[in-house]
C-alpha cells in the first residue's frame, strides 16, 4: 500500500460541533455532522460509496494514478477499484518502511519519482489497498547473484495478495552486483526492479494469491533465448527504461511527495487491521 501524504483545508469549527466517531467499516473515524469518512487526503461518502473529492497527484496528470488496462482506475472518485469488500484504502497510498531503511527508500523513491514511468510506478502501489513493505538485508550478493527480491504475502482467509514484501540487498550486496553486471544493479535499478514484481503482483493477485505470484515470477522470464533471467527479464528492463528517461521534476518537489507517501504510509500501516495478521502469518516480513 502506498499513500500520498495530503493535507486538506477544513472550515474552523467547535469542538463540540466536530465530532469524530469510532472507526467504520472504512477503519477511518466518522464526522458525526456530515456523516462522511474522514481520509487525510479527502472525505468518503458511505452513503453514496464514493469520495466527494478526486483524487490527485503532486504532478498534474490527465488522470492520476490512472492504469490503462485497469478501467476502474480511470474513476477519481472511486473506492478501492469500486470493490469495497475486497480491500479498504487506508488513505489513498502505501508503502512501508523502517525506520533504519528510511533515508534509503527515500532517496531512491525520490529518484525513481522524478521520471515519468518511475512516477507511475510509485504512485500506482501508492494507490493501491495492499501495502508494500520496504527493507534491506544481506543477500550475499558475491556468491549468490542476488541483490533484491519480491515475496507476495499470504493471509488465511484472504484469497488474493495481501501485500508485498520488497528487500534490497545492503550497500555491500550492490556494489558485488554491479561489478557482476555492470549497469544491470545499483540502488535505483535494483529497487525499480522489485517494485515492478510488486506492481505485478498486486495487480494480478486482486483476488487470487496463485495469479499474483505468478506474476511477479513472470517478471523475471528471459525475454531472449539464454538470458539470464535477472538481468533479461521485463521487470528489469522496465526497470532499466525508467531511470534512462529523462527527469521532470526537480529533486525537491520529488522528494516532498515521496515523504509524505512514506509518512503517510507508515502511519496508516501502524492503524492497518490487517497488520498483525500480516506479520503473524508471513514470517519475516516485519520489522
Amino acid at each position: 500500500m502506498i499513500h500520498l501524504g495530503i493535507s486538506m483545508m477544513r472550515s474552523a469549527v467547535s469542538a463540540t460541533e466536530y465530532v469524530h466517531t469510532q472507526p467504520h467499516s472504512t477503519g477511518k473515524e466518522r464526522d458525526s455532522e456530515s456523516g462522511n469518512d474522514y481520509f487525510g487526503a479527502r472525505y468518503y461518502s458511505s452513503t453514496m460509496g464514493r469520495f466527494l473529492s478526486p483524487d490527485w497527484s503532486a504532478k498534474v496528470e490527465p488522470v492520476p494514478y490512472s492504469k490503462l488496462d485497469d478501467p476502474q482506475t480511470l474513476n477519481l472518485y472511486s473506492y478501492v477499484r469500486n470493490n469495497p469488500l475486497g480491500g479498504v484504502d487506508p488513505d489513498g497510498h502505501y508503502f512501508v518502511v523502517g525506520a533504519h531503511d528510511q533515508r534509503f527508500y527515500q532517496k531512491v523513491l525520490t529518484d525513481l519519482y522524478r521520471r515519468p514511468g518511475g512516477r507511475a510506478l510509485v504512485t500506482s502501489l501508492a494507490n493501491s489497498d495492499r501495502p508494500v513493505l520496504l527493507d534491506r538485508q544481506s543477500f550475499d550478493t558475491a556468491n549468490t547473484g542476488t541483490a533484491g527480491k519480491a515475496t507476495a504475502l499470504a493471509v488465511s482467509g484472504q484469497p488474493g495478495v495481501a501485500g508485498v514484501h520488497v528487500s534490497v540487498g545492503t550497500d555491500a550486496d550492490l556494489m558485488a552486483g554491479a561489478k557482476m553486471a555492470p549497469g544491470k544493479v545499483s540502488p535505483d535499478v535494483t529497487t525499480g526492479h522489485e517494485l515492478e514484481h510488486a506492481n505485478d503482483g498486486i495487480t494480478a493477485g486482486q483476488n487470487s494469491l496463485q495469479a499474483g505470484a505468478a506474476a511477479m515470477a513472470a517478471g523475471d522470464a528471459p525475454t531472449s533465448p539464454g538470458a539470464n533471467n535477472t538481468v533479461g527479464g521485463t521487470a528489469q528492463s522496465r526497470a532499466e527504461t525508467i531511470m534512462g528517461e529523462k527527469t521532470d521534476m526537480s529533486g525537491k518537489e520529488a522528494g516532498a511527495a515521496v515523504r509524505g507517501i512514506l509518512q503517510s504510509g507508515n502511519q496508516q500501516w501502524q492503524n492497518s487491521a490487517n497488520r498483525s495478521n500480516i506479520c503473524s502469518q508471513n514470517q519475516g516480513a516485519c520489522h
